[in-house]
């Protein structure tokens, strides 16, 4: 076998995903029969057994899950927990906005936090180019890009939400935080399609979702920089 066969790695680790669900399957079943054995010696025989069939497996999902991790999957999965936690420090911005709390920090202002995010949104979508990039020319730097957009949406969320609480209205200001929480949807869309690209780069059939997932990604940012202007969409 040739270590360096990306085909066939791909192959062994999704075949070995494939196998990972029915045989914990089969282990739960077997231990379950246990209890209807009466003699001790064959009940012995069939713990053992699945006790090694256990710690097998398990050893199995680690290196799945190390395998997943490489060309950035650590990365990007971390990313996708980050864009989660996102969405939920939004969903509380939602509710101070119902609740007529929602306040800007003494010294901003309007203009300057809209320069900030009109920035912050330009930012991101040059590095939502540059991580297609690197997942289709150079999959090594995929984990370090992916780091600086996870980065960078977090930025954009920020000014997202001075912008709101320095806007007028509730309506306005529910339209820049569901704007804002539309770009996370996006952002782990985009992620997702990208590890899967970056899995199996060979697969041609994934290349075109990840692009256009980072296309409306890019799309959602314009959108709440349009909400933060007071621009309907």
């Amino acid at each position: 076998q040739n270590p360096n066969d990306s085909d066939a790695a791909i192959l062994l680790l999704n075949s070995s995903k494939s196998a990972a669900h029915p045989t914990s399957q089969l282990v739960a079943i077997s231990k379950q029969a246990l209890r209807k054995i009466d003699d001790g010696e064959e009940r012995k025989e069939l713990t053992d057994a699945c006790n090694s069939v256990a710690n097998i497996l398990q050893a199995l999902l680690e290196a799945i899950n190390s395998v997943e991790e490489i060309g950035g999957g650590r990365e990007i999965k971390e990313g996708i927990e980050e864009f989660e936690n996102m969405q939920a420090d939004l969903e509380a911005q939602m509710i101070a906005i119902d609740g007529g709390f929602l306040s800007a920090l003494p010294g901003q202002n309007r203009l300057q936090a809209l320069n900030i995010l009109g920035l912050s949104v330009k930012e991101l979508n040059n590095i939502l180019d540059k991580l297609t990039k690197v997942a289709t020319e150079d999959p090594s730097k995929v984990g370090e890009i992916a780091t600086q957009c996870t980065e960078q949406v977090n930025s954009v969320i920020q000014a997202s939400k001075t912008m709101a609480a320095l806007t007028r209205g509730k309506e306005a200001q529910k339209n820049i935080i569901n704007s804002a929480t539309d770009l996370t949807g996006k952002a782990r869309e985009f992620f997702t399609s990208t590890k899967a690209y970056v899995m199996d780069p060979e697969n041609l059939e994934l290349y075109e979702p990840m692009n256009i997932k980072k296309k409306d990604t890019s799309q959602s940012a314009i959108n709440l920089m349009n909400a933060a202007r007071g621009i309907n969409s």
